[in-house]
């Protein structure tokens, strides 16, 4: 019997070859966007998990309360994993690491490369984090302060297929460590990425491991078996406290499962090293997916039970003869498992197609290709089932409720179903399918304009011609770099050079307590961001001196500090003429405009620049070129970096572009959802097209009487298409809260938002209107024109 309805299945396939194609084609694209998607959320949900004994490892960190607000921070002292571990008995194993923050430069032989992305790390770490041991032995790594164990692909860089154990590499000409070991690179779903690692005995010499003061190791335990998570993290809550005092801040102790690690971090100061991904972006995905899915199963459905009444004939006769309804809907269900079947096998080829695209967008990790082969198969299998369970069962329940046929004059004739019934459930699919599509549009052009207004916005501050350079080697000399910039500032094509401690890059650094003349007595304390910089700061980022003076330049002899105040900040003090007076341990000289220095996630925040002798944390050089004038004066910047550190590769960036890739994740969603709104129109219309073939078809006797009754071929066009319109513009309206709300939500995530203008949801709407309007004219306008005469004899 099997066999029997897969012959059936068959046959009604390819005598409905252009209804066939095009479920087909619709299916094939939502289970292909499904399935990308779902290898997506699986990837991000696997995250840590692949380490042993995942479930009771946890990172430690600690909540600070500054200002009257809470800022988690990541980092611990490093005096705190030996106190964990010797006074709690909870613990199985603790280990500790530190985050090498500067590049270092490289050398093997002839090839020298700047390297970033290391760690020092303790003799527990592997314990906690299994990476394969290609070559080497962590024994031979950790009997020296100077070896250093390197992935396998850095180590292919520097020696090639040439055996790296035992050889030397230099590290800031100052320094040698033997390779010890080499390891497989950490897989993309791993938070901890590096390139190299080096033993933390190597920095014990002149880093102290028994303060509590500072805030420079990652620390993670591995919990007993069996031990009250809950209870111990209170346990350990006031553990810096009490060995700190009772510090303004107080920091309190909690822990991070190392599973939630990646999707559960939002961690202040720039203190979290980990590869975060996002949650709010998993679930975005995850419900594009399926509305993409549920787009082409509504196609499906809407087709099928379109030409349902032509079938009718069939499913009397197997009643007459002995077929029950359960039967009829195992048949029925039957061909809908086929259709998905052979839409599955399409889809994988679109797939295969789409996932370059795909990751390059998502920023998915190196290695992903290998675990979504891993997950494919039983993926695949769940959307099968679920797809055709979706498309399967409403048609079978309608097309097996067709009672047995009636013997009557005009031969053998189902009794009729309920026709007006039919049409309001096709009404309400080609509805619900064009709101998902309208809504999906809307998303799109949204975070297209947010992402325009972000990128473009006044910062407060020229972003334009500036290129910036780490400091490193011989630009860290105080000499060496006064000469440096002096050298720059002679050139036609350079106009402003400047250092500073950081950048109007998501800056972070801040402190609080800040004393001011003139502090009123019941003040609350707040946070205070500064640079540290010299007097070509402000002309070089195109700051505007409101009050007072910019920085002059400094004398060996002027060991004052001196400070430049955003408005922000003299607002939040309550300064009346703050030119002259004392702040903290020195001087303001001059008021500043706001200037947005962190993203347009944040607002401005109090702001100083701060000018001080000798104890400035110097970390980028930053040169404002001549407009018109890029390539020439890149070139001499280029030259003249040679020119003064010649050890050192020469490594410079834009600062628009570096500003650009604050905002890259919400860039790539954009791209993928206006990709995704695209497949959903596609789908939506290509069920629209076949939906109106349906229905062209079957009133082409009535078209024939109207024409020949005088009826215009614009009459007949609007008949045919106004139940359409009326269709796309009940599913804009229906559209247009969902999406205003979904919106306004994201919205929420940035300080300085574009505003939600009407005019983006009547574009949708349009949008969505004239697409469907070009599908169904096609068709209408083929009935309309056809002869009467042909039409007549045709019925």
């Amino acid at each position: 019997m099997i066999t029997n309805y897969f012959k059936i299945v068959w046959r009604n396939l390819w005598k409905n070859k252009i209804f066939s194609l095009i479920n087909i084609l619709g299916l094939s694209i939502g289970i292909s966007c499904c399935t990308i998607i779902g290898i997506y959320v699986l990837h991000e949900l696997s995250y840590d998990k692949f380490f042993p004994n995942s479930d009771r490892v946890y990172r430690v960190f600690q909540v600070q309360e500054q200002a009257g607000e809470l800022y988690q921070v990541a980092s611990t002292p490093a005096a705190l994993p030996e106190a964990l571990k010797e006074n709690y008995a909870e613990i199985e194993e603790v280990t500790f690491f530190a985050q090498i923050f500067n590049k270092r430069l490289f050398r093997y032989q002839d090839k020298h490369f700047e390297e970033g992305n290391g760690f020092n790390v303790d003799s527990s770490f592997f314990k906690f984090f299994n990476f394969h041991i290609v070559r080497g032995s962590l024994e031979d790594f950790f009997t020296s302060p100077n070896t250093i164990l390197l992935t396998k692909t850095m180590a292919e860089k520097y020696f090639g297929k040439e055996d790296p154990i035992g050889k030397v590499i230099n590290i800031n000409r100052n320094q040698d460590f033997v390779v010890a070991a080499v390891i497989e690179d950490p897989p993309g779903n791993s938070h901890l990425k590096f390139n190299f690692l080096l033993p933390m005995e190597q920095i014990r010499s002149y880093r102290d491991f028994t303060s509590w003061g500072n805030n420079w190791v990652y620390t993670y335990i591995l919990l007993k078996k069996g031990t009250d998570v809950h209870a111990f993290e209170s346990k350990i809550r006031n553990v810096l406290i009490d060995n700190i005092g009772i510090p303004e801040w107080q920091p309190k102790l909690y822990l991070q499962a190392l599973k939630n690690i990646h999707l559960y971090s939002s961690f202040d100061f720039n203190t979290d090293f980990a590869d975060i991904g996002s949650l709010k972006t998993i679930y975005l995905f995850g419900a594009i997916g399926l509305i993409i899915l549920l787009i082409s199963c509504i196609n499906f459905i809407n087709l099928t039970t379109a030409k349902a009444f032509r079938r009718n004939k069939e499913t009397g006769i197997r009643k007459v003869v002995g077929a029950n309804r359960s039967q009829l809907i195992l048949q029925f269900m039957a061909e809908a498992l086929l259709y998905v079947f052979l839409s599955t096998v399409l889809a994988i080829l679109f797939a295969k197609l789409l996932f370059p695209y795909f990751f390059s967008l998502s920023g998915v990790p190196l290695g992903f290709e290998l675990l979504a082969v891993k997950n494919l198969s039983g993926l695949l299998l769940a959307i099968l089932l679920t797809t055709g369970m979706l498309i399967g069962i409403y048609p079978a329940l309608l097309l097996s409720s067709t009672r047995a046929i009636t013997i009557s004059g005009k031969g053998l004739s189902p009794v009729k179903r309920n026709k007006k019934h039919q049409f309001s459930s096709q009404k309400t699919l080609v509805i619900s399918q064009f709101s998902l599509s309208v809504v999906l549009i809307v998303c799109a052009i949204i975070i297209r304009q947010q992402m325009h207004f972000v990128l473009n916005r006044d910062p407060g501050f020229d972003k334009d011609q500036i290129v910036y350079t780490p400091m490193k080697g011989e630009l860290q000399n105080e000499t060496r770099f006064q000469s440096f910039k002096n050298e720059l500032l002679q050139q036609a094509s350079i106009e402003e050079v400047t250092r500073s401690n950081g950048l109007p890059i998501n800056h972070e650094g801040s402190f609080e307590g800040v004393e001011w003349e003139g502090m009123p007595s019941n003040h609350q304390d707040f946070l205070m961001s500064y640079f540290d910089t010299d007097e070509g700061f402000v002309n070089t980022f195109g700051l505007k001196v409101l009050e007072g003076r910019n920085f002059l330049p400094r004398s060996r002899n002027d060991i004052s500090t001196y400070y430049l105040v955003n408005e922000t900040a003299i607002n939040k003090m309550q300064l009346q003429d703050p030119v002259g007076k004392r702040l903290e341990d020195g001087i303001i000289v001059g008021v500043i405009n706001d200037f947005n220095f962190q993203s347009a996630y944040k607002q401005i925040d109090p702001m100083i620049l701060r000018s001080e002798q000798g104890t400035m944390k110097n970390r980028y050089v930053s040169v404002r070129i001549a407009a018109g004038n890029i390539t020439d004066g890149v070139n001499t910047f280029e030259r003249i970096c040679k020119q003064f550190n010649p050890d050192y590769p020469i490594e410079y960036y834009f600062l628009d572009d570096s500003i650009a890739t604050l905002y890259n994740k919400q860039i790539r969603s954009g791209k993928l959802i206006n990709l995704f709104a695209a497949l959903a129109i596609f789908i939506s219309c290509l069920g629209l097209f076949g939906l109106a073939s349906f229905i062209t078809t079957s009133r082409i006797k009535e078209i024939g009487i109207r024409k020949v009754n005088g009826a215009k071929i614009s009459e007949i066009l609007t008949m045919l298409n106004k139940d359409f319109i009326k269709w796309v513009v009940i599913a804009f309206v229906v559209a247009t809260p969902i999406a205003y709300y979904a919106m306004n939500k994201w919205l929420e995530n940035f300080a300085y938002k574009t505003n939600l203008s009407w005019w983006i949801f009547a574009l949708a709407g349009a949008f969505a209107l004239g697409i469907a309007l070009l599908t169904v004219s096609w068709q209408s306008w083929r009935a309309a024109t056809r002869n009467p005469v042909e039409a007549l004899r045709y019925e």
